[in-house]
């Protein structure tokens, strides 16, 4: 009952309104992506390796109101934290033996897994403490002039000040219930956006006559060099609408079921690489 009320609290934050005031915040972080992008050689790259760095940068600065600048640090340790934390909760996840808790604490991905997370925690935590003193200094301009309050915030509320300030019961959360539910949207967010988009890229690639389509769509909406991108014009693009939609349809991100390839294996006529 309280978990429904909590979730309950947190719709304000998820309010369309809130959500088309990030598109700026958003489109800074692909810019840097596309700046790095265009510096690479024209050789095969993995590309989720640069997908995930803006990914984090972007969830974490419109949910938390934080900037890493991950994708300026390709060895930030909080990136190998949350890439390395995946993979060996992946491997539990795909692992029978490892359910049980008695069996998997006993283990050396155990205590890898603790010891990433702590990282994690400590990076949440640090963030949680600083918007918190963000907000109390708003508080102290709440009597000053509008356009000096505009000043200080600079950016719509995001999902951190929700947590920061909502009360359940009559009870304001603790610093651990607001640490596990950033936890949850941004491991959530990072990992199925990221392999949405690496599947975009790859359909772009792979079907050239659909990538023309979505440029020509953006030049007759004035949009191919845009600063940034607003919601309203994103909405105008019907077409790439579609394309993504459809990538989303054909590439399921979330399977029923999943499958991990441990040796070379042929399906058809096509021979698909050990994982």
């Amino acid at each position: 009952m309280v978990r429904k009320k909590q979730r309950k609290a947190l719709g304000p934050a998820f309010h369309p309104n809130i959500l088309n005031g990030f598109c700026e915040t958003i489109c800074q972080h692909a810019d840097i992506l596309v700046e790095i992008l265009g510096k690479l050689e024209s050789n095969p790259v993995q590309i989720t390796d640069y997908l995930f760095p803006c990914i984090m940068d972007a969830i974490i600065d419109t949910s938390m109101g934080r900037n890493l600048q991950i994708q300026k640090d390709q060895n930030n340790h909080y990136t190998h934290a949350f890439h390395r934390t995946s993979e060996l909760l992946f491997e539990r996840m795909t692992n029978p033996l490892l359910f049980t808790d008695f069996i998997y604490n006993k283990t050396s991905a155990s205590k890898e897994l603790d010891k990433y997370l702590n990282i994690i925690h400590q990076l949440m935590e640090s963030v949680i403490v600083e918007r918190q003193e963000y907000l109390k200094q708003l508080k102290e301009y709440a009597e000053e002039p509008q356009e000096i309050t505009n000043k200080k915030r600079k950016k719509p509320q995001c999902l951190l000040d929700t947590l920061l300030t909502v009360e359940i019961e009559q009870k304001p959360l603790s610093l651990q219930e607001i640490r596990d539910e950033v936890n949850t949207f941004v491991f959530a967010g990072v990992d199925t956006t990221t392999a949405a988009m690496s599947y975009v890229l790859y359909a772009l690639g792979k079907y050239p006559l659909e990538q023309q389509k979505l440029v020509q769509e953006l030049q007759q909406h004035n949009l191919e060099y845009a600063e940034f991108i607003t919601a309203a014009e994103l909405n105008k693009l019907e077409y790439l609408d579609m394309f993504i939609k459809e990538c989303l349809r054909f590439y399921t991100i979330v399977p029923l079921t999943g499958r991990q390839t441990t040796q070379p294996t042929k399906i058809g006529q096509r021979t698909y690489p050990a994982a």
